[in-house]
């Protein structure tokens, strides 16, 4: 730690004459507290009397300092002395061999400031003249001897608890059990025991022998060999009444109710890594805390960790404590109130199978509230805090799915689900929607282009031309490619932009940018391709999910928020015209209503959604048959309390985007049905 030293209220003596005079013991305190604050201790020894020195060797001398000052984590130190004011110098005799010179010292510390009134004694060497330092170690501190110790102990603060909207526990201090053996409790049937706890936890014997052969382990003591967590209370209990030796014991540890499935938002505590020790220390963290090491523990590590209790001691050569030389008690985190609503993560997550990787998010459309953030696959985050089982650990790294990667925070190809936004920025610059367009075939190019062999294609050929409303509802390609191809590429991206793309989503957990390109659009193809969701377009699912606000608050997008009790605003204002805001969301309306649209599997007479598909792939040429990921985008259009959007990877073969549609169906019905 870099610290500042300060020497005040010190008179430069300057003497002038044919002949010096002897030095005084004023100008002795003046040089050693010069040495002191620029912390050349070698020149400070050299100023200690000769019986001092052969007690204390220069390096011994130099590390007690040093040692102190890091235990107390020193940051500035201040020397000042009122003696050495001229006007109040004293007259003494020349006789005087031994003089005693008041100074104060102040330490800013780990705890705070510390500040002592000390006398420095100076003995006249009378071989010399000069005026030698009488040290011991009460000069370092006042209440040190030699042979004493500084103990330094920290009182951990409570830290802060996460809750959702709903004043449910999402991270919160509770507790889990540790199954463990007793010897005597299992005499004569240890192979029956160890059988079970292998096959039961894959605990192998030769795992169990050397728990139970530690050193301290006495017949009747109780060893831990595994952890579960605090919903296995009946589990434990049944173990150690039928397993012979098996018993637990509770202990207090960090706790996440929801486990799996708020893994990725809410994410856990852990040591602190070893890169960032000493920025930690430095930021008043004990080298052996918890700190938040991923999700919203880290993102609000600031406000959840409180501030650690300190206690500093001066500990004798018996390791007794003789002095508390300061003490500043502990202050815990403070609790986090989201807007997530525990009971809808959790149906979010039921209606995905143990196959499906992909993300979903819901907001209230009205609020920005942010409802439920998922990333699938998931893992317990409880494992992270109690232990992970044998194996489960090595099992999640080797899942081709990545359950440890956070897919809400990245940004992903949204495929037709970005149309209504290419339509309204079309509608921004006089794009007639009644206009029809006669399209013929399933595929199309430009004429005269240079594309070769590529081809915009189309899943759907009504056999009809088609306007705005019913490219939506039929999800044509060819007829946002055509019309984005007509606007320019200056137009398509300044519209991006203005629907936020290249910009930071105003959002406490940090989410990926948006993105239509890796530079720049460079020709027709990469156009067209980019106005339907292809390219190089990259969009976060929070974003997406945004931009389909504006359909329901006149153009306006709301801001996000996670707090609970934040207020409400917009984060982009009049992206479109209000009148382009129904008339998209008219549309809509019609992609889940009319039988030929792309989301009618998600028709309810009684909950009327509204929405838009998209069928993302991933190929390196257009006739490869790569990789496919679905998205569904929905709200009730009459009662607007709910935005949902979910995306599955790989459903090349379970019906692209038509997988996708039931799983958010079902969501919404088991939200407000009856």
């Amino acid at each position: 730690m870099k610290r500042l030293f300060c020497i005040v209220s010190i008179l430069i003596f300057l003497l002038v004459g044919c002949s010096e005079p002897d030095p005084t013991p004023e100008q002795a305190l003046q040089s050693y507290l010069n040495y002191w604050g620029n912390e050349e201790y070698s020149n400070m020894y050299n100023m200690l009397t000769e019986n001092v020195q052969h007690s204390i060797s220069s390096e011994e001398f130099v590390q007690a300092y040093n040692q102190v000052y890091e235990k107390l984590q020193l940051s500035e130190l201040t020397l000042e002395s009122p003696i050495l004011e001229e006007e109040n110098q004293e007259e003494r005799e020349d006789d005087v061999t031994e003089v005693h010179l008041p100074f104060k010292q102040s330490l800013t510390i780990i705890t705070g400031t510390l500040q002592f009134e000390e006398h420095l004694s100076l003995i006249r060497n009378d071989e010399t003249n000069e005026w030698e330092v009488n040290w011991d170690h009460s000069l370092i501190l006042p209440m040190l001897n030699a042979g004493d110790d500084l103990q330094v102990r920290y009182q951990m603060p409570e830290r802060g608890e996460i809750f959702d909207r709903n004043g449910e526990g999402l991270a919160i201090n509770g507790q889990a059990y540790d199954i463990g053996l007793v010897q005597d409790r299992m005499e004569g049937v240890e192979h029956e025991t160890f059988a079970f706890l292998e096959e039961e936890f894959g605990l192998s014997e030769e795992f169990i022998e050397a728990r139970l052969n530690q050193s301290w382990v006495q017949p009747d003591t109780f060893v831990p060999l595994i952890s579960v967590r605090s919903d296995q209370e009946d589990y434990v209990e049944h173990l150690r009444l039928t397993i012979p030796g098996v018993s637990y014991l509770p202990f207090d540890t960090r706790e996440y109710p929801l486990a799996e499935a708020a893994a990725h938002l809410i994410g856990y505590i852990g040591s602190i890594p070893e890169d960032q020790i000493e920025e930690r220390l430095n930021d008043g963290y004990p080298e052996d805390s918890l700190i938040g090491r991923a999700g919203l523990e880290a993102v609000f590590e600031e406000q959840l960790r409180g501030e650690f209790g300190i206690e500093i001691a001066v500990i004798n050569e018996e390791g007794q404590e003789k002095d508390l030389i300061t003490r500043k008690d502990p202050i815990d985190g403070e609790d986090i109130h989201l807007t997530i609503d525990s009971t809808l993560q959790k149906r979010i997550v039921e209606t995905l199978s143990d196959e499906d990787a992909g993300v979903a998010v819901a907001i209230h459309p009205k609020t920005g509230e942010v409802l439920s953030l998922v990333s699938s696959p998931m893992y317990d985050p409880n494992s992270f805090v109690i232990g992970f089982q044998p194996g489960e650990y090595e099992s999640l790294e080797q899942n081709e799915h990545r359950p440890f990667t956070n897919r809400f925070t990245q940004s992903f190809a949204p495929g037709s689900s970005i149309k209504p936004i290419t339509a309204a920025i079309a509608l921004n610059e006089g794009l007639d929607p009644n206009n029809e367009r006669t399209i013929q075939s399933h595929q199309w190019q430009p004429d005269d282009s240079a594309w070769g062999e590529y081809f915009v294609r189309r899943v759907t050929d009504p056999g009809h031309s088609i306007d705005l409303n019913s490219a939506l509802m039929y999800s044509d390609n060819i007829y946002f490619a055509q019309i984005i191809l007509e606007l320019g590429t200056d137009a398509f991206t300044d519209g991006l932009n203005k629907f936020g793309f290249n910009e930071t989503l105003p959002f406490s957990y940090g989410m990926r940018t948006s993105t239509f390109a890796n530079e720049d659009i460079s020709s027709d193809l990469q156009l067209a391709d980019t106005s339907y969701g292809q390219g190089e377009m990259l969009v976060n699912p929070l974003h997406l999910t945004l931009m389909y606000t504006a359909f329901v608050n006149e153009g306006n997008i709301v801001k996000p928020s996670l707090i609970h009790g934040e207020e409400t605003s917009y984060w982009l204002e009049q992206v479109l015209t209000e009148e382009h805001a129904q008339l998209i969301d008219q549309s809509l309306q019609t992609v889940v209503e009319d039988s030929r649209g792309t989301a009618h599997a998600a028709n309810m007479t009684n909950l009327p959604l509204t929405g838009k598909t998209g069928t993302t792939e991933y190929k390196l040429t257009q006739d490869d048959n790569g990789n496919e990921t679905g998205w569904f985008v929905a709200y009730d259009s009459e009662n607007p309390e709910l935005l949902v959007t979910l995306m599955v990877e790989e459903v090349e073969d379970r019906g692209g985007s038509s997988y996708v549609v039931p799983r958010v169906k079902e969501i919404f019905e088991r939200t407000f049905g009856n």
